[in-house]
């Protein structure tokens, strides 16, 4: 059935965002500039609108339900599109601007790479920041859609690229990590030993290729002894310093964890590649001046190695 638009309160959209982003009533008036009582009553407004509950409440927050979910999707691209007609906006000047770039990304680059770019950050200009959401692995490609980061990085690129860029923007070599004391593994590591010891690694789906299994390429599968496995590489090195098990990681990563981890790190005994690091965005951001910006400045610290090295 078509709705008349003229009956509809379009300033409740921006409202229903930013109660999608934030699942927090005090969090979306603060971004709004609103009331608390005034987002809450256009929540009801919004209920009325959609016939729909919209958000349970949790103790985790305010939940999106299926059909507020759905419609998300397409009020955020909407409002992206009508941001983007009638913007007048020149070009973006990080000395002068006030914004907060957000990124999906994991541990690994939460710890090796946000030290270097906030630095940057800061001198380029005092109003900008980072926010970052770890993302699900599963689905990071579908949350950039819907707009809840400018950009992605990524050990791999989502199947469905539908309405997103990408580009691969630096590489890095995977090194196997034990601890010093280790009782077998002395001064070098070879493939026979790499395979009879017991291993950790990170968790996976069965539809997701270990960053083992991609560095070997093609349909290869990796049958190692893992005795373990953990969610993010800071948890491996714990594990493997306590214990007689190996963990494969970037090399990046290893360096950083190893002196306080009192690891040792050996190249891996076999052939393989270097893993590509990708940066992905959402198509709909081309437009914006900002996020144009920032995708540069990604790019710029890449070549600098800020991000791989």
């Amino acid at each position: 059935m078509k709705v008349n638009l003229r009956s509809v309160d379009l300033n409740l959209l921006t409202i229903f965002d930013a109660l999608v982003q934030e699942q927090n009533m005090s969090r979306a008036a603060e971004k709004l500039g609103m009331s608390q009582p005034a987002v809450s009553s256009a929540l009801q407004r919004l209920r009325l609108t959609f016939k729909d509950e919209l958000f349970i409440r949790s103790a985790a927050g305010m939940i999106p339900t299926p059909r507020a979910r759905t419609i998300h999707d397409k009020v955020q691209e909407s409002l992206s599109l009508i941001a983007a007609a009638i913007s007048t906006e020149g070009d973006f000047d990080p000395a002068s601007e006030e914004r907060e770039f957000t990124l999906l990304a994991d541990d690994y680059l939460e710890m090796v790479s946000f030290g270097p770019l906030l630095a940057q950050l800061a001198q380029l200009g005092s109003g900008l920041s980072l926010y970052n959401k770890v993302p699900d692995k599963l689905d990071f490609g579908s949350a950039l859609r819907r707009l809840e980061a400018d950009a992605a990085i990524h050990f791999s690129l989502p199947e469905d690229m539908d309405k997103l860029e990408g580009e691969r923007i630096s590489e890095e070599p995977l090194v196997a990590v034990c601890r010093q004391q280790h009782p077998r593994i002395d001064n070098e590591l070879d493939a026979s030993r790499y395979f009879d010891e017991a291993h950790v690694s990170l968790i996976r789906s069965d539809q997701e290729k270990s960053l083992l299994e991609k560095a070997l390429g093609g349909g290869v599968s990796v049958e190692r002894k893992v005795k373990l496995y953990i969610h993010s590489f800071t948890a491996m090195a714990s594990v493997v310093s306590h214990t007689d098990t190996i963990g494969t990681m970037p090399i990046t990563i290893a360096q950083t964890l190893a002196p306080a981890y009192r690891l040792k790190s050996f190249p891996l005994p076999l052939d393989i590649n270097t893993i590509p690091v990708w940066l992905m965005w959402p198509s709909a951001l081309n437009s914006d001046s900002g996020h144009r910006w920032f995708m540069q400045f990604l790019r710029d610290n890449s070549a600098a190695n800020s991000l791989s090295e």
